[in-house]
């Protein structure tokens, strides 16, 4: 039987067109998302352009916790009394460290680390320049004692790391004049050699510890080329407070962590606990991957625009626990975690916490953990701290 080509392309002609335009479609659009990502990041995100470090709100306080039966149990089956009374104690001060710093009422970004954010946002790749620059704000005149990584440096430390510095003479940065002198030593002689060669010929003027001085009486231009320094350069950078860098609190995190490998997507329902099932998961923990399904309860999220996003649903960790922790202190909190994702790192976990429908907003939470040498790590148990709110149509930060 011959086939009637003309007749059978009439028949197929509309539905080809169709699917080879639809096909087309999401192509270009993954090849834009994948090549553009800078572009992705700068899609119109009204509500994401106001969250900040400093829109986190305030934290409710903990209840008190100690080291789990079960934990106690297994150590004393482990080690000899003393050495298992030891470990208890390890884990109770770990536990009452965070509890502790977690008043009602005190501020996040007074107690988050940059080093919480290293392979996330990247900050430590943030110079105070460029912060000045995404936060819009004038750091010219901020004290030096705003700035308390300074204080935490050595005065050999400052000359290396500041570009131009060390080129120039004793005389013309009066901060580094009055660094000598607070260390007990006459600048006058050597005012007008280059800073660098004072310090070749005299390296114990190196040794001098910047938190002696009186840096209230200083602003951050006291120090020429300070703001092009990293913050990644200064000792100790991953121990310094959000807070304690100026105009950090103020910078968008949809500015941040661009060049992390990490995507976003877009929210475009909010959907109740009477949702069920959610299997379309990207919510879980480490131990148990992150595309854990839900079949019961299962208020979550619902991801779209974005093709690597699209469809996908963040389930709701305050109804959904999934396995967390390694070692022994797995065994706390039941060996369980809230379900959800860490697009900041291993240093907490981001969980979709309370959903409301009705307005389609949804509160996350962060939850942390306790490692110790030896015995391994708990679950993510440690919270809620609250985090940032989102409405249906905000974009939000997935992570790799």
């Amino acid at each position: 039987m011959e086939v009637n080509t003309k007749q059978v392309w009439q028949k197929l002609k509309y539905p080809y067109w169709f699917l080879t335009g639809w096909g087309l479609f999401w192509v270009l659009t993954f090849i834009l998302m994948m090549t553009g990502h800078h572009k992705a990041w700068g899609v119109p995100q009204p509500s994401e352009k106001a969250l900040t470090f400093k829109s986190l709100p305030p934290f409710e306080g903990l209840a008190q916790m100690e080291t789990s039966p079960e934990v106690t149990q297994q150590l004393y089956q482990m080690f000899p009394e003393k050495t298992a009374k030891n470990y208890i104690g390890q884990i109770n001060q770990a536990i009452s460290r965070l509890t502790q710093q977690w008043q009602p009422g005190g501020d996040p970004a007074s107690f988050l680390r940059l080093g919480d954010f290293q392979d996330s946002l990247a900050l430590q790749q943030l110079s105070l320049g460029s912060i000045e620059g995404l936060s819009g704000q004038s750091l010219s005149d901020v004290p030096l004692s705003q700035f308390s990584l300074l204080g935490n440096q050595k005065l050999g430390q400052l000359i290396k790391i500041v570009p131009g510095l060390k080129d120039q003479s004793v005389s013309s940065v009066p901060f580094v004049q009055d660094a000598i002198q607070s260390g007990g030593y006459n600048p006058s002689k050597i005012s007008n050699l280059p800073i660098g060669e004072v310090l070749q010929a005299y390296p114990q003027l190196g040794k001098i510890g910047l938190n002696q001085m009186n840096l209230d009486q200083y602003s951050l231009s006291a120090i020429p080329g300070i703001e092009q320094v990293p913050l990644g350069k200064f000792a100790g950078w991953q121990n310094a407070s959000i807070a304690s860098v100026p105009g950090l609190v103020s910078v968008p995190i949809n500015q941040l962590g661009k060049n992390t490998g990490g995507i976003i997507g877009q929210i475009h329902w909010v959907l109740s606990e009477v949702e069920k099932p959610a299997l379309n998961s990207i919510s879980g923990s480490y131990q148990s991957g992150f595309s854990v399904p839900c079949t019961n309860n299962c208020a979550h999220i619902e991801l779209g625009t974005n093709p690597l996003a699209a469809g996908k649903q963040w389930i709701s960790g305050q109804y959904q626990k999934v396995p967390g922790g390694e070692g022994v202190l797995k065994a706390m909190f039941g060996g369980k975690e809230p379900t959800g994702r860490h697009p900041f790192g291993k240093g907490f976990k981001v969980v979709v916490w309370k959903i409301d429908e009705s307005t389609g907003t949804v509160k996350t939470a962060w939850f942390f953990r306790i490692c110790i040498k030896n015995l391994g790590c708990s679950p993510y148990g440690i919270g809620p701290v609250p985090g940032f709110v989102y409405q249906e149509g905000d974009w939000i930060f997935l992570g790799a």
